[in-house]
């Protein structure tokens, strides 16, 4: 288990002016008897973590010590505490760190008892190899987006995703660590451990809603930090400011990972995956669809992995006994289609033997048992003789056989694909064999046609709502300076510091809030009401740009139902039409958004 400060960082500050201090390990121990102690593994705003042993079952567990000032900041918390904990107790899931139990100390102090996870946790592993490999990145992301799928259901909100939070046991299980300061979106059953409104988490995973007074948080959140931290494990740079994409600074990085993290950090929160596992999906595209390269051989974007148990991937780890061989093996696994058959150079003294132990057999034959003439097809009968025996060793043919990788998929058929959803990139030539379109399984058919679509989906509409965005943005910074400088000459100080802050705040992080805090300056609230009438000018194009694709992706899967029900497919066809469904659904909400607009 670790926590997702550094061990042993300076006291922090936890409210009202004082420091705390957490106790030593030994001084725990005694106001927790049932546990021993054995040291303080690391602590920060939110508590201290411990490493101990439950004396009744002499298992290993984590002890997370709440500071007092939390308490003392909201009355209702305690209260809120055990109801929350009990819910988050039931949870059970193999990449989220177990509950074992909660309650107060001799002296007052809030705890959780958690499951130890001895290993190491994504944030070190990126400190100490610089970025991780990509496979590792996807699986990672991968048992994330699960785990949350589950805490979503159970209407659990993390709120703290951030790669110290997620944990890489010696066995290369993935665990997702503190739940125990997740809030409930679910209205009903309270507000939560984190007031309604109230900031909380990492800033550069912080979601832009999270930000906003008042503002509701629920699961599309969590989603918003995992795309950073995807960002994170692929680059090892946190994505601020005018980010590039992972394949605009590394080549070697499939540019599909590209369109699942710009939509995962969307700040309208309307425009992100509505789920963890629709962003699951979007990441088995890549590993179930080749990816295609400009002048390559088409290549699976990973290597099949031998079944392993639920919750558990293979990353590299200083304990991970596998790890060093993948950590120098090759970073991306490139399928070789078969080579033509090529004549392997052997030696021709067998066929010298074999035509001399002929050639003395025939003169024998002859001399002994027919004097006579050789008949007239002599050259017939002749090749037939001098072909080595059955004996004699045959030529070997050099084969390369193919790697393990995804099955290989092929496009719709061109005539049911519309041209904007044509594949970025030519086919690679003399593809390998691959069974007929139409007996190839749905799903992966399903899968190309969604990746192809948002692939124009990025070229065609997102590129230039980016682009609008982006000089949106510079001409509002240079607008903030103008007031800025015009409230200085005039001596207008809160009005040019209220400006001050404001810029700050947006080169920071690159948004604008929809609410404005009824404390912030006029002449503030009159640029940001400019900039959002803009950008909801630049939506509103993006979304009208938008309807042809989706008009065209619903013809393709309308033409694709009809292709596998007249070949007798018919759960198939089903599933055709459920994403069918789907896509009409994402397309009328599109239409909503400009009607309301207008």
């Amino acid at each position: 288990m670790s926590d997702s400060s550094s061990p042993n960082p300076p006291p922090k500050t936890t409210g009202g002016g004082w420091r705390w201090e957490p106790p030593t390990p030994a001084e725990l121990q005694e106001i927790m008897p049932q546990y021993e102690v054995h040291l303080l593994v690391g602590r920060g705003g939110m508590g201290a973590v411990y490493k101990g042993t439950q004396l009744s079952l002499d298992r290993a567990v984590a002890i997370k010590l709440l500071p007092p000032a939390i308490e003392q900041q909201d009355l209702a918390f305690a209260e809120r505490f055990k109801n929350e904990a009990r819910l988050m107790g039931r949870m059970n899931h193999p990449a989220i760190v177990s509950v074992y139990d909660f309650g107060r100390t001799s002296d007052g102090q809030l705890y959780f008892v958690m499951e130890y996870v001895d290993g190491t946790d994504v944030q070190r592993m990126i400190a100490r190899e610089g970025k991780l490999p990509p496979e590792h990145a996807l699986a990672i992301t991968a048992h994330l987006c699960d785990a949350l799928g589950y805490a979503h259901k159970q209407g659990i909100v993390h709120r703290d995703i951030k790669p110290s939070n997620v944990l890489i046991d010696i066995e290369g299980r993935v665990k997702v660590a503190d739940f125990g300061l997740a809030k409930l979106s679910d209205k009903t059953k309270n507000s939560g451990l984190t007031q309604t409104g109230m900031a909380m988490g990492t800033p550069d995973y912080v979601a832009p809603e999270s930000l906003m007074y008042g503002s509701d948080v629920d699961g599309r959140a969590d989603i918003y930090a995992v795309g950073v931290m995807l960002y994170q494990m692929l680059t090892g740079d946190i994505p601020r400011g005018m980010f590039k994409m992972p394949s605009q600074k590394f080549q070697s990085i499939d540019p599909r990972f590209d369109a699942i993290i710009r939509r995962a950090l969307e700040h309208d929160r309307e425009e992100r995956y509505q789920s963890s596992q629709e962003l699951r999906q979007a990441l088995d595209v890549i590993l179930t669809t080749p990816r295609a390269v400009s002048g390559q051989e088409s290549s699976a974007a990973l290597p099949k992995q031998p079944p392993h148990t639920p919750g558990r991937t293979v990353v590299p780890s200083s304990r991970n006994p596998g790890s060093a061989q993948q950590r120098t093996a090759p970073k991306h696994e490139t399928y070789e289609p078969p080579l033509p058959p090529k004549a392997e150079p052997s030696s021709t003294m067998p066929y010298v033997i074999a035509v001399l132990l002929m050639l003395g057999l025939g003169g024998w034959f002859i001399i002994n048992r027919q004097p006579h003439a050789i008949p007239s097809n002599s050259s017939e009968n002749t090749e037939k003789t001098t072909s080595p025996p059955s004996s004699a060793p045959a030529p070997k043919i050099a084969t390369t056989p193919p790697r393990p990788s995804a099955p290989p998929l092929k496009p719709a058929p061109v005539s049911s694909a519309p041209p904007a959803m044509a594949p970025v990139t030519p086919a690679p030539p003399n593809p390998p064999a691959t069974p007929s379109t139409a007996n190839e399984p749905i799903v992966y058919r399903m899968a190309q046609l969604e990746s192809q679509f948002q692939t124009a989906f990025e070229r065609d509409v997102n590129t230039t709502y980016t682009d609008q965005l982006n000089t949106l943005g510079t001409g509002y910074v240079t607008a903030l300076d103008r007031a800025m400088l015009d409230a200085s000459k005039a001596a207008r100080l809160d009005e040019s510091l209220a400006l001050r802050e404001e810029k700050q705040r947006f080169t920071t992080h690159k948004f604008m809030p929809s609410i404005d805090p009824s404390s912030l300056h006029k002449s503030v609230v009159n640029l940001r009401n400019a900039y959002r009438t803009a950008e909801k000018k630049y939506a509103q194009q993006k979304d009208a740009s938008s309807l042809p694709l989706y008009d065209r992706y619903i013809e393709v899967l309308n033409a694709l139902e009809k292709e596998v029900l007249s070949q007798g497919r018919v759960a198939e066809a089903a599933s055709v039409r459920t994403k069918r469904d789907d896509v009409v659904a994402r397309r009328r909400q599109r239409a909503a958004k400009i009607s309301t607009g207008a």
